[in-house]
């Protein structure tokens, strides 16, 4: 089985509580993690997927809701 694929997304949202939006974050991402975060994105996620196809179905997913201007997704390449 080939290992999994780790990533970072980050999504800046509209001004919303962050209970309102974290089921749907959890839906459609399942990530292991979600920080709410202060600087340029409000939200960071840690996922793992199969492939980049799945990666690339996630992210679009999110794009979806008119409630997220911005994602960035960042590829963990090696845990130091």
């Amino acid at each position: 089985m080939a290992e999994r694929i780790k990533a970072f997304i980050s999504v800046t949202t509209e001004h919303m509580e962050p209970e309102e939006i974290r089921d749907t974050l959890v839906k459609d991402c399942k990530p292991e993690e979600i920080y709410f975060v202060t600087g340029e994105y409000d939200y960071i996620l840690k996922i793992s997927v199969d492939d980049m196809n799945e990666l690339k179905e996630m992210v679009s997913k999110l794009r979806k809701h008119s409630w997220i201007k911005k994602t960035n997704t960042s590829i963990i390449l090696k845990q130091l």
